[in-house]
């Protein structure tokens, strides 16, 4: 949190940016190169994509209210274990 914080400091990341923003973004990328496994190109596409949306210069309007995502909660984690997947309210 605290690199958000400074980022969004600096102006150069959006000020609405949340970090469950980051969780979505990267099961984004995951269904992505799940569906296409060898399409390189739209993977770095979308994370190009991705990365600019982030830019505080990106933001034109307000976005809809972030996810209870976190990295954490993502159904699988990093270490390929089974994450905790985020309670429905």
């Amino acid at each position: 949190m605290t690199l958000v914080r400074r980022a969004q400091a600096a102006g150069a990341l959006r000020a609405d940016f949340h970090p469950s923003d980051l969780a979505v973004a990267l099961l984004s990328h995951c269904g992505l190169v799940t569906a296409l496994p060898g399409d390189r190109a739209a993977s770095r596409r979308l994370v190009a994509y991705l990365l600019q949306s982030f830019r505080a210069e990106a933001a034109h309007g307000a976005l809809p209210a972030p996810s209870e995502l976190s990295l954490s909660s993502l159904p699988l984690a990093a270490d390929g274990s089974q994450g905790q997947r985020p309670s429905r309210a």
